[in-house]
């Protein structure tokens, strides 16, 4: 039988920086943690990305990327995904994207209780509004 592990998390939309930094949702956040210390295991996320009053005169990319954030902390090779972003003048609130990332395989550290999260960023922010992650999640599978 596989192990598989699930994080979603909703809540406080996460406003999205022209900084790399953890998706966090209030008090929530879609980590796992790996209960194995040993092995390969196949990792999944997606997020849905909403304007909110989002108004922008040039196009703009999102990147989202697992990384580990504890042992040795580093992104994980071949998570990052980017998305375009286009012009908006008229400042609408929608649902933008439900990006999912390319799986991943993971080896883990040989230490138990590696930790996976959930990265984004924006390389320029909105002229005004925002780009938020309105909910997202995280599946690993032995």
């Amino acid at each position: 039988m596989p192990l598989r592990q699930r994080a979603y998390a909703t809540g406080t939309p996460y406003v999205l920086t022209n900084t790399p930094a953890q998706v966090q949702f209030g008090t929530t956040s879609p980590i796992i943690t790996f209960i194995r210390a040993n092995g390969k295991l196949i990792v999944l996320a997606r997020a849905v990305v909403n304007f909110v009053n989002a108004v922008m005169s040039t196009e703009r990319n999102i990147t989202l990327k697992l990384r580990r954030t504890n042992h040795t902390a580093a992104d994980i090779p071949n998570s990052s995904t980017v998305i375009k972003v286009g012009v908006s003048t008229s400042g609408q609130s929608m649902t933008g994207a439900v990006v999912e990332l390319p799986p991943v395989e993971v080896t883990l550290s040989g230490t138990s209780g590696d930790v996976v999260e959930l990265w984004a960023s924006i390389d320029s922010l909105p002229d005004s509004g925002d780009i938020v992650i309105k909910e997202a999640s995280i599946v690993s599978e032995l």
